[in-house]
Parts: structure tokens; C-alpha cells; sequence
């Protein structure tokens, strides 16, 4: 955890040392740590869909049903974009010569 959180010192914009803060404070309960990590997470890289799944559970730890069910929707939504991404993916791969 020091070693996070010098990384945040010398860039407290990074965004996977802090989705790492909020997993480490999920996993030892501490649910309003965990919401503040993974929100700033969130809002640095919204394209991050595991911050936002896991902000979902910390919401919903903390009683705050309305924000975790929004957080797990754009988990979903960010999921099945990057399914379909992945499929046109491949399917470019097998149309090239």
C-alpha cells in the first residue's frame, strides 16, 4: 500500500494505482475508502469497467442501492462493448489475405 501510495504522490492522477487502493479497501471492509478510490478511478478512466463493477459493490455495501446498481450498469455496458469489440476483432483478423 506505501508503494501506491507514493505512486499517487508523484501522480495522483493514475488511475490503476487508485482502482488498486479501492480493491485493497473492499477486500478489508472499509467500503466509504473503497467508494472514494474507485470513484476518482472511475471519473480519471471511464473506460476501466472493473472500477466501475467494483465501485458498484461499494455502493451497495455502503446502503446506497441507487449509485451500485448505476455503476454495475456501466460495468454492463462497458462489458458488451468490449465483447464487441473483440468479436469485430477477430472478425477482421480472418477477412484479411
Amino acid at each position: 500500500i506505501q508503494q501506491l501510495r507514493i505512486i499517487l504522490e508523484k501522480d495522483p492522477n493514475y488511475s490503476k494505482a487508485l482502482f488498486t487502493l479501492g480493491e485493497i479497501a473492499l477486500q478489508e471492509d472499509r467500503y466509504s475508502d473503497a467508494a472514494i478510490h474507485l470513484q476518482k478511478s472511475v471519473e480519471l478512466d471511464p473506460s476501466f469497467g472493473m472500477a466501475s463493477y467494483l465501485l458498484g459493490r461499494a455502493y451497495i455495501k455502503l446502503g446506497k442501492k441507487e449509485l451500485g446498481e448505476e455503476a454495475f450498469a456501466r460495468f454492463r455496458t462497458l462489458s458488451a462493448q468490449e465483447l464487441a469489440e473483440r468479436k469485430e476483432g477477430k472478425k477482421r483478423l480472418t477477412l484479411a489475405p
